[in-house]
């Protein structure tokens, strides 16, 4: 073997040890990543500042739905929010008042439906008491709302009936309320 098939043959073998080490198994630089992690790759951070949760995928898996609680003054309260995927055209969805939760898309991805405590009054409630723990308060004012992707909040399309037990609140359609039996 010559000099020169000697040399290319460690080249060779150095390049297929790097491959195997480094190159058919990206090292991506991924701070957000949990190491402990084994099934998620390139997490991304998409929103900064205030406390974001409950964030569903439309569809089409183009946008998301999200809850947010920005911090500033003129929304102090958990309110519903929309992004594309990568972050870019973050826009409030919800009306800006009371407390919101549970955001979903429909289906046709042009509405959404989440529940908001802003017709029983502007303000946020209080917040849930965590001294036992994390709660997630139910307050009596909440109701379900759809509204479309621009947050114009569309009539209902079903009749309803509302009933309340103390703090709770539920409201059924009037075609499930129908078969209820009310007798002993």
């Amino acid at each position: 073997m010559s000099t020169i098939q000697l040399r290319f043959f460690t080249l060779f073998g150095l390049l297929c040890h790097w491959y195997i080490t480094t190159a058919a198994e990206p090292q991506l630089n991924e701070p957000l990543k949990d190491h402990r992690e084994v099934h998620l790759r390139n997490v991304q951070q998409l929103t900064f500042g205030g406390e974001n949760a409950e964030a569903y995928f439309s569809f089409e898996g183009t946008q998301l739905v999200y809850q947010s609680t920005p911090r500033h003054p003129q929304q102090p309260c958990d309110q519903i929010f929309v992004m594309n995927r990568d972050g870019s055209g973050k826009r409030l969805l919800s009306t800006g008042q009371g407390r919101t939760t549970c955001s979903f898309f429909y289906p046709d991805g042009q509405h959404i439906l989440y529940a908001s405590t802003h017709e029983g009054r502007a303000e946020c409630p209080p917040p849930a008491d965590m001294r036992k723990g994390y709660v997630w308060a139910l307050y009596p004012d909440y109701d379900i709302y759809k509204a479309d992707i621009n947050g114009n909040v569309v009539p209902a399309t079903m009749r309803k009936r509302c009933f309340r037990h103390g703090a709770i609140r539920l409201c059924l359609p009037v075609s499930a309320v129908a078969t209820w039996n009310y007798g002993p």
